[in-house]
């Protein structure tokens, strides 16, 4: 198996999915029925891919019957040409999204990103990768650590989920961590997939010029209820960097709230000041708000920012 066919989307989106990680992100988007994007699966097991069934599927012809990272880029490498072909023509924008945890993330996604630029010089290819825990071993910790400068190198823009000690995830099992982790790198995709299908001339336009200069993006999300929510939610999706002084080129927000409790143009201002004081007066701001009646009186916030200062 190599590569099934997929008509090219007219939004000029593709998703990719890297490893088993990438691979659960594309099965939950799908099944929350994510629309007028191009799905593409990438990963060494034949077995995963063949269960996958609502795009491309690209088998990573691992060389050996041991995995482990340099074997995982050269099967990357090797099967170039299908990741190249597997991309639609047309393609605006290109997220590659996967785990950095495991030796196909880790050893694909810088290839498969840099094939993804390699398509066009107009594609945007962002990463969204999930960072291993500090319980899963400094190893691991710091090997990602390099796969994220390789990804700088290799990407337009690099957002990261998780990573670093469990701190206010400590009471979740396991199984509902790694959840988690996927729900994380699930709005990434969604917050830039819903904000092109929008306005796609104009969309694309914005993320060119947001990560025209490349560098480590930040994503996070957050909610807010009762009185404050607005500010709630944007204290909650920053609370990892509660201390740290941030800054920023432009920014991208995504809001959500429910049809009987929307924002009022007071909050909308609240939102645009909480966010100016936390990444400077000089950033741009991009807007898109959709209902989720599932919310109820509550507010979610997911921020994409470009070029951030202050990450550490």
């Amino acid at each position: 198996m190599n590569r099934v066919e997929t008509v090219s989307p007219a939004s000029g989106i593709a998703v990719v999915g890297v490893g088993g990680c990438g691979l659960t992100v594309l099965r939950s988007l799908c099944d929350e029925g994510m629309q007028g994007v191009a799905c593409i699966a990438c990963d060494d097991d034949e077995a995963a891919l063949s269960a996958f069934s609502a795009g491309a599927r690209v088998l990573l012809h691992a060389k050996g019957n041991r995995r482990g990272v340099d074997l995982c880029r050269n099967a990357a490498l090797a099967s170039a040409e299908d990741v190249k072909s597997a991309i639609p023509a047309g393609t605006r924008l290109v997220v590659v999204v996967g785990g950095l945890g495991g030796c196909v993330g880790a050893g694909a996604m810088p290839v498969v990103s840099r094939l993804a630029k390699s398509v066009s010089d107009d594609c945007v290819v962002l990463v969204v990768a999930a960072l291993p825990l500090s319980i899963e071993g400094m190893e691991r910790v710091s090997r990602a650590a390099g796969v994220v400068d390789d990804l700088l190198l290799s990407a337009d823009g690099v957002m990261t989920v998780g990573g670093g000690d469990v701190g206010q995830d400590a009471h979740l099992t396991l199984n509902d961590a790694m959840s988690s982790q996927v729900n994380k790198l699930c709005s990434a995709v969604r917050v830039l997939s819903v904000y092109c299908l929008a306005s796609p001339d104009d969309a694309f336009h914005s993320l060119q010029l947001m990560f025209a200069s490349g560098g480590r993006a930040l994503f996070v999300v957050g909610e807010g209820d009762g009185e404050n929510r607005v500010r709630d939610a944007i204290d909650d999706a920053l609370h990892t960097f509660r201390d740290a002084s941030l800054g920023a080129s432009a920014i991208l927000l995504r809001l959500c709230c429910s049809e009987r409790h929307e924002l009022t143009l007071d909050e909308f201002y609240i939102v645009s000041e909480h966010v100016k004081k936390r990444f400077g007066e000089e950033v741009v701001i991009q807007w898109t708000v959709d209902n989720d009646n599932s919310l109820g009186g509550k507010v979610r916030v997911a921020l994409v920012a470009s070029r951030v200062k202050g990450l550490g």
